[in-house]
């Protein structure tokens, strides 16, 4: 068994969309420049 590296699994995973049709896009950050709230809701007991 052939065992893949991250950048092989990320590599093969983007192809995959690709040939069906995605379109491949450049990361973003999900994280709003200069906000300073909180981005999740803490649990309650």
């Amino acid at each position: 068994m052939k065992l893949y590296t991250s950048d092989e699994i990320r590599t093969q995973f983007i192809r995959f969309f690709q040939a069906k049709g995605h379109e491949v896009i450049l990361s973003a950050s999900v994280i709003p420049d200069n906000d300073p709230t909180v981005l999740f809701r803490t649990a309650r007991e």
